[in-house]
């Protein structure tokens, strides 16, 4: 089974970056991270330069509404994990090991 990864961000350049470098170290490697960034002003696109070949980076015009970046992100990849905070994926990684251990 392959997972992915949807980060929606705007305007949290230094979190986004963190929550990134945060899901690449999990132990279940997720198969593709893409960060929808929803117009943020504050750099984002340039601090996740670095991070370039191992993220998949959309950046979409602001929509004022936090669903529109979710919704472009869960209509790619086969399996999702939305990563609201980066606190969230130890979690939500876990509880999907548990589903899928016999």
């Amino acid at each position: 089974m392959k997972v992915s990864v949807v980060i929606p961000t705007y305007n949290r350049a230094d979190f986004v970056v963190e929550s990134v470098k945060s899901t690449l170290k999990q132990t279940v490697k997720p198969h593709e991270v893409i960060v929808i960034d929803n117009g943020s002003t504050d750099g984002t696109e340039a601090k996740l330069k670095p991070l370039a070949k191992q993220i998949i980076y959309i950046k979409i015009g602001p929509s004022g509404r936090p669903s529109v970046p979710r919704n472009i992100g869960i209509n790619e990849p086969p399996v999702i994990l939305s990563h609201f905070k980066m606190t969230m994926i130890a979690g939500l990684l876990l509880r999907l090991l548990i589903r899928s251990t016999p």
